[in-house]
């Protein structure tokens, strides 16, 4: 018996297999939770960050909505046809010829409405436009200086005596009369357009009611006038969209060379000068003053000079909808109203700046009065530099449009430009020949495919649950399920301890007391064991 004893002893393979089991079991159960809870930690991390997708789809449309175009001319072209028959010293009307001019006006009709003289024309253009130039095509850090210059300054361009006697007028005319900046604008840009344009046009390929002609005229907005551009958009009854492939806009234009004004004097335009077309809207060529370098121009033509006859093809390359972000290189910002966007956010800082040196409404801002949260704006006036003292300026407006980010919503677009010959008119010989004098453009819509790009959140709670879950089954083969029951079992296991512990600790707390109590009582004698007399 002793020799099979220690024959047992000496067998260690079953002991050894025994402890190998048990030993690969926590060894993978070990594994795997380091790895689920490197999973798990790594899934939460991610959430925590908050990461974004990008979806993307091909878009195939059957038509196209029409793009919220602006046309910049050169302002000096469209002030040439006006410009010709104001005489040969072509200056400003004086105050009382052009108040006898507007003896004829009825105010009770709308202002476009009435009869406009070339010299009336003449002279609220240039007012207008030395106040455009001056409020908004300046830098920021050069707006207190030009304004002083331009109220105060006599032998500069833009201020002298006779300059601001003129632009007085115009402002008294407006307050008499209870006129808009803007309503003046209309009546003003109009008139000097549509001197020189002969086609303004939409062209939709199929009978319009009720004339049963495939074109619609186009009315126009002016949205810009300076020394430098004249900016207007075409507006129609009713939105129809682009149906067709090919031309959808004819535009002709034509301007009288012989009296673009010189290039030194105020109302200087090089001859050289070409229109532009915006096709994101703005309302004049603000790239030098108000687009940041990290902000891709996108949506202008090339230069469309005059003496050629132009087709533009436009095609929309991708869409863009963007998350909402501060994070810099892609901060943007979804604007609620679709008048607002990052120009409106920047001209609003030049408003606020403007006010808060001379107290009063910049009147190439006067649309921003509205929406302006103090009170007493709508009680200023409009501007008139000349009465303006200004002294300080603390107003930072490099710090103001650092909240003015891109809109979320972005459209690309791709657009060529092809000269196809020049312009050739018949002269007052009769005879073919090219005019320099005209610009002729064709604007085209090319395909109606496009890349559609929207940002959305990687994680919702839900797919994070899901992803959280995934990773329990994955390696542990649990759920989230068993994980809360264990968390309540655990819960449950370490609150009756908890419990226990302090029942018990309470117990023996009260009966500690009584024993404090009792030992501090006097002792009684026994009754019986006292002796007896």
């Amino acid at each position: 018996m002793g020799e099979l004893q220690e024959e047992e002893k000496l067998d260690w393979r079953g002991i050894l297999c025994t402890d190998w089991r048990r030993l690969l079991y926590w060894t993978v159960v070990i594994l795997f939770s380091i790895v689920t809870i490197k999973n798990l930690t790594e899934i939460t991390l991610e959430y925590l960050d908050n990461p974004k997708k990008a979806d993307l789809d091909i878009v195939l449309n059957k038509s196209m909505s029409m793009p919220p175009m602006t046309f910049c001319f050169p302002s000096g072209h469209v002030l040439s046809n006006i410009v010709q028959n104001l005489g040969e010293n072509s200056t400003v009307a004086s105050k009382e010829a052009l108040d006898k001019q507007l003896q004829a006006f009825n105010m009770s009709d709308r202002l476009v409405a009435n009869p406009w003289t070339d010299d009336l024309v003449f002279s609220a253009f240039v007012a207008l436009a030395a106040m455009h130039t001056n409020e908004v095509e300046i830098f920021e850090d050069e707006v207190a200086e030009k304004l002083k210059t331009f109220g105060h300054s006599k032998t500069w361009q833009f201020g002298k005596e006779k300059d601001w006697e003129n632009i007085q007028f115009w402002l008294d005319f407006m307050k008499e009369n209870d006129i808009e900046v803007d309503d003046l604008i209309q009546a003003v840009g109009m008139r000097a357009m549509m001197k020189g344009l002969t086609r303004f046009e939409r062209e939709t390929h199929k009978p319009q009611p009720p004339t049963g002609r495939s074109t619609v005229p186009a009315k126009m907005h002016i949205e810009w006038i300076s020394f430098k551009d004249f900016c207007f958009r075409p507006t129609f009854k009713e939105d129809i969209p682009i149906e067709s492939q090919g031309t959808f806009f004819l535009l002709t234009f034509k301007f009288n060379p012989n009296f673009i004004v010189d290039e030194d004097s105020e109302d200087v335009v090089p001859e050289d000068e070409c229109v532009f077309i915006d096709f994101h809207g703005s309302r004049f060529d603000r790239e030098p003053y108000m687009l940041e370098g990290s902000q891709r121009r996108n949506g202008f033509t090339e230069p469309l000079c005059f003496g050629s006859r132009y087709e533009v093809l436009l095609e929309v390359r991708h869409e863009y909808n963007m998350i909402e972000t501060e994070d810099e290189g892609e901060a943007c910002k979804e604007y609620e109203d679709d008048d607002e966007n990052d120009f409106t956010c920047r001209s609003r800082c030049r408003y606020e700046h403007i006010k808060g040196l001379c107290q009063c409404v910049p009147i190439s801002l006067a649309d921003l009065v509205e929406n302006d949260e103090d009170e007493n704006a709508k009680n200023l006036t409009y501007c008139n530099y000349q009465k303006c003292d200004i002294k300080d300026d603390n107003f930072d407006e490099l710090e103001c449009t650092k909240k003015c980010v891109r809109d979320c919503h972005q459209l690309i677009y791709s657009i060529k430009t092809f000269q196809r010959g020049r312009v050739v008119m018949l002269s007052p010989e009769g005879k073919p020949a090219v005019a320099d004098n005209v610009l002729s453009m064709a604007l085209q819509f090319g395909s109606f495919e496009y890349l559609k790009v929207e940002q959305e959140y990687a994680f919702t709670f839900a797919s994070f649950i899901g992803e959280f879950g995934g990773a329990l089954g994955m390696w542990l083969g649990l759920s989230i399920l068993s994980v809360l029951q264990l968390f309540v079992f655990m819960t449950e296991t370490a609150t009756k301890t908890v419990t226990t512990r302090l029942n018990v600790q309470s117990i023996r707390r009260n009966a500690s007391m009584k024993q404090t109590q009792a030992a501090a009582l006097p002792k009684k004698e026994n009754v019986s064991s006292m002796p007896v007399s």
